[in-house]
């Protein structure tokens, strides 16, 4: 058993305190570098969007085909009422793709054997989501498309190939999830 006297107890305590302030100084150094790094301040939120795209009667078969160019048409108004602005955003995917036919009876999804959601700005092109006819089902690629929505030229395509052509123009809507992390507006 060790028994202090005097001044070797109080030197003892007194360094006892000075690595206790030491470590509490750290970590609080680490939170408030945390903090000035904006790491906790970013934060994830939704936007739903929709578009729709015709399929006219002319539309060939077998072969793909590319709609115009949709614009991607986030406005600051979105953005603002999310507490955020367009220079704030750090990433962009789609988590959710469902495309619905305005005639399901005579021209359905199922009538395409493969429709591709892809992002553009006029350089470059990448692919969102896959929709295979043959499972009836949307595969997602998980691209962050962060620089397209950036992009005053950034715009959705779609590109389809038909398994028949419709009889008259069927519209079809893209029903989008964009899910969002950014920092908030300070």
């Amino acid at each position: 058993m060790l028994v202090l006297v005097g001044n070797e107890k109080m030197s003892m305590i007194m360094k006892n305190i000075k690595y206790s302030v030491l470590a509490l100084a750290l970590i609080a150094g680490l939170f408030s570098a945390c903090s000035t790094l904006g790491i906790d301040s970013l934060f994830s939120f939704n936007i739903n969007k929709s578009f729709d795209f015709p399929v006219v009667p002319l539309t060939p078969v077998g072969q793909f085909f590319t709609s115009p160019a949709i614009p991607i048409g986030l406005d600051s108004a979105t953005l603002a009422k999310n507490n955020t602005s367009l220079s704030l955003i750090k990433t962009v995917k789609l988590t959710k793709l469902a495309f619905v036919s305005s005639d399901s009876i005579a021209y359905p999804v199922k009538s395409f054997d493969t429709i591709i959601l892809a992002v553009a700005d006029g350089v470059s092109t990448s692919t969102l989501a896959t929709y295979s006819g043959a499972v009836d089902s949307v595969t997602l690629s998980g691209l962050d498309f962060e620089k397209y929505v950036k992009n005053p030229n950034g715009s959705f395509l779609v590109s389809f190939k038909a398994k028949k052509a419709p009889l008259t123009t069927v519209n079809f809507t893209a029903n989008l999830t964009l899910t969002f992390n950014a920092n908030p507006l300070r």
